[in-house]
């Protein structure tokens, strides 16, 4: 059995990300092969983790200082960072997830300090891992083509839905959360973080087009706050649809689950993605689905969701009036949705990471025999 170092920054605080989501799922998926790995999640203390990292700085300080000063403690035969950010001083065989290189490929997105941290720390650490995993064939060719580390380095895993139509939820939760935020009215969701590249003010544009022709659907956004929000929101209320978009903030995982299931649609305009996990996520609770039409999207939807092309936006309005208006086009978008989660599985991502561990493990351990025959023999 081999005993995993994990960074679990990303489970820290209320509300839990598509990053979270990503450790969290990957952590119960190996329970089903408890006899061959174990995790051992380091998580820092204190106020972070409540409420998580203040600053990028705070953040550094965990990966580079207090998070190696725990591991060197343990025996760890490898450590997985799913995080994108390696610990320098951890010598160990180190497997990285990289979620997407858009820190790279559009620096100006982030501002001073975070700026320069992740854009030297994402290259580095793809440089001196061991193994990189990707969430789609996408990454993958963005981190060869960003970092210059060879292909048969790295290993694209798509990633499965974090949530389940099967899930039971309480009555009461629902009722709680359709009272917060006014969800007794149809509503087209879009679930992420508020950021340029999520191109939520085309969405915001087109959306008007909707309430032109069905006044009474409503725009629910569902994710952290953030500089981009407050612009957004004050753009809302300048073209008067304040009382037509709706935001909740981060949801934890059965009110997420909720926000999906009552939803006519979900929508995701982004410019750049890793992969798109709200399209799995939608697909997997029955929801039809409009995305823009990039790389990232065009894999993880399989051919089961509409794609409209970023040069047309009108291409957005358009699907989502015809999904609202036409209901036998409605219910083919989610048959073809079902059809299309059906082939991803957190037990596949789950075996093909655990082989990727023992192959790291075998050939570090055969590297070190090497050198400790040459040692002998000098």
């Amino acid at each position: 059995m081999l005993l995993i170092g994990m960074d679990g920054q990303s489970l820290m605080g209320d509300g839990m990300t598509g990053l979270g989501r990503y450790t969290q799922s990957l952590i119960d998926a190996f329970k089903e092969w408890e006899g061959e790995v174990r995790v051992k999640l380091y998580t820092p203390k204190g106020n972070a983790a409540k409420n998580g990292f203040r600053s990028s700085l705070q953040r550094l300080m965990w990966e580079q200082i207090q998070l190696p000063q725990m591991a060197m403690r343990d025996e760890l035969d490898l450590f997985h960072q799913p995080c994108f950010s390696l610990p320098a001083l951890l010598k160990l065989p180190r497997v990285l997830t990289i979620h997407d290189v858009i820190i790279t490929k559009r620096p100006l997105l982030m501002k001073g300090f975070s700026r320069y941290y992740f854009g030297k720390i994402i290259p580095w650490s793809a440089k001196y891992a061991s193994h990189v995993i990707t969430n789609s064939e996408a990454t993958k060719r963005d981190v060869i083509k960003y970092t210059g580390i060879p292909s048969h380095k790295i290993t694209a895993l798509l990633l499965a839905p974090t949530l389940s139509r099967d899930e039971i939820i309480p009555i009461e939760i629902a009722n709680k959360l359709h009272m917060k935020y006014k969800m007794h009215w149809e509503y087209i969701l879009y679930v992420g973080s508020f950021e340029p590249r999520k191109n939520i003010d085309v969405l915001i544009t087109q959306f008007k087009r909707i309430q032109d022709e069905y006044p009474e659907i409503r725009l629910l956004c569902v994710g952290g706050q953030t500089p981009f929000r407050d612009r957004l929101e004050a753009r809302i209320k300048s073209i008067g649809m304040k009382d037509k978009v709706i935001f909740t903030g981060y949801l934890e995982k059965k009110q997420l689950t909720i926000a999906y299931r009552d939803s006519l649609m979900v929508v995701l305009p982004s410019i750049d993605e890793g992969f798109g996990l709200p399209i799995v996520e939608a697909m997997e609770i029955g929801k039809p689905v409009v995305a823009s039409k990039i790389p990232a999207h065009i894999e993880s939807a399989g051919g089961a969701a509409v794609l409209f092309d970023l040069m047309a936006e009108r291409q957005l309005g358009d699907a989502m009036l015809k999904i609202i208006s036409d209901k036998v086009y409605r219910d083919e978008l989610i048959e073809k949705g079902t059809q299309r989660v059906k082939q991803l599985s957190w037990s596949v991502h789950a075996r093909k990471t655990i082989e990727i561990y023992y192959k790291i493990v075998k050939e570090t351990r055969e590297k070190r025999g090497m050198e400790k025959k040459k040692k002998g023999y000098g």
